[in-house]
């Protein structure tokens, strides 16, 4: 005979811990910390951010239930960061400057390989080694087309450039 008892409701951040996996936590999550954080009230974080009171709170609290930790402390209109609070604050606004470091050294990147990359050639460089280059370039950026534009030696001499290749 088959017993069959309904299983209780397993979370997936359950699952995670059970199979010994790193936690994920949300940039969104981290961003209503610092509201709640620089405004010390749940009320004024969740107009300065524009949500809802009650998902800002539980966003908090699933936060700290991730990290293991009491973000906050809460009393009666009155809220207070403890030293683990004060700590991820801290490590969250270094990760924020980070990220916008990120973002823009990726858009720089970005915009410095847009299509079509005009290269100015000084009329006394090695074919050979030009021919080097490009294939290089073409290798690593196929979808990028080339411009080749020929330069007078005293011309190139003037602009200031560093060799890509």
């Amino acid at each position: 005979m088959l017993l069959l008892f309904p299983l209780p409701f397993v979370s997936p951040r359950t699952v995670q811990q059970l199979r010994g996996e790193a936690a994920v936590i949300e940039l969104r999550h981290l961003r209503y910390l610092v509201a709640v954080a620089e405004e010390l009230n749940f009320t004024r974080a969740a107009e300065r951010i524009h949500i809802d009171q009650t998902p800002l709170s539980r966003a908090v609290r699933d936060l700290e239930a991730e990290l293991g930790v009491k973000l906050f402390v809460r009393a009666p209109r009155h809220l207070a960061l403890p030293p683990a609070g004060a700590q991820l604050l801290q490590e969250t606004r270094k990760l924020f400057i980070r990220f916008e470091r990120a973002k823009c050294a990726v858009r720089r990147t970005s915009a410095l390989y847009q299509p079509p990359l005009r290269i100015g050639v000084a009329d006394g460089i090695s074919q050979p080694r030009l021919a080097e280059c490009l294939a290089g370039w073409q290798a690593l950026a196929p979808a990028v087309p080339l411009e080749l534009s020929e330069m007078p030696s005293k011309r190139a001499n003037s602009y200031s450039f560093r060799s890509v290749c």
